[in-house]
């Protein structure tokens, strides 16, 4: 239905992003639904950019993470495109080190005229080649450590969160918990969003607003979960004073809806 609202309006659409898992909600796109996107793509000749910057952050095994490389074919090769960073599995988002894959030689080529003035210091490339191919290190060492302290985090936010009677969605991927905060505001609006979010920088937390994700409704909020045990005792500490200094809206929460983003955002 998009894609025909765009063609009424004379919008020309190029192209599908897909951000497998997705931010802020960090649900995981199956495999089946991957292969529907990509058939769709191809009916209607659509390139397709898979974003899988956090495709080593998933901590659940239920998950269940495929990338779309890892599918037993690709209906279109030459329109899909992936890309992944050391920015978010790795924590290392100064060195501004991602990878593209692609296997149509001219989106390379565009891609490759790029480098002269985005390029990576020799040293920068050095040291990540020399990361990436320490396999053992990686499989063995770095991710299950990582994801073990990925669940801890977020076992301990959602435990605080359910014991100040706060709903939440978590899909056990990403840094993230898409929060509810919608019956903390005096009227649901974008405004008293802001406000809200105000507080809680005023506060020394920072929070992200749903309506930087394009939420449809006010009172949602991504908190990330990916620090050191201390700090997030602080945080929700903090969390805590604000809203218990906030007045609740009137009406009852259980009547909400669940809203999620239109949009996807790294």
């Amino acid at each position: 239905m998009a894609l025909q609202g765009a063609n009424s309006e004379g919008v020309k659409v190029k192209g599908l992003i897909l951000i497998n898992p997705w931010n802020p909600l960090g649900d995981i796109y199956s495999p089946g639904e991957l292969q529907e996107y990509l058939e769709f793509a191809k009916r209607h000749e659509l390139h397709v950019m898979v974003d899988e910057v956090y495709m080593l952050s998933v901590f659940e095994d239920s998950v269940g993470y495929r990338s779309v490389l890892g599918l037993e074919r690709l209906p279109d090769p030459q329109r899909t495109h992936v890309m992944w960073a050391t920015s978010k599995d790795f924590g290392m988002s100064g060195l501004r080190f991602g990878t593209l894959y692609t296997e149509n030689r001219d989106v390379a080529t565009a891609v490759a005229s790029l480098c002269r003035y985005h390029g990576l210091s020799g040293l920068v490339q050095y040291q990540m080649a020399q990361l990436l191919q320490d396999h053992d290190w990686i499989n063995q060492v770095y991710l299950p450590e990582n994801h073990a302290r990925l669940k801890a985090a977020h076992t301990y936010v959602s435990g605080e969160l359910r014991a100040l009677g706060i709903p939440f969605l978590s899909r056990g991927a990403g840094f993230f918990i898409w929060v509810d905060l919608r019956k903390y505001l005096p009227k649901l609006t974008f405004e008293e969003e802001m406000l809200l979010w105000r507080k809680f920088l005023d506060n020394k937390v920072l929070l992200s607003a749903g309506k930087v994700f394009e939420c449809k409704e006010p009172g949602w909020f991504r908190l990330v979960f990916s620090d050191k045990a201390h700090r997030l005792r602080l945080g929700m500490q903090r969390v805590r004073q604000v809203l218990e200094g906030q007045s609740q809206k009137a009406e009852d929460p259980s009547s909400y809806q669940t809203q999620e983003p239109r949009g996807q955002h790294r």
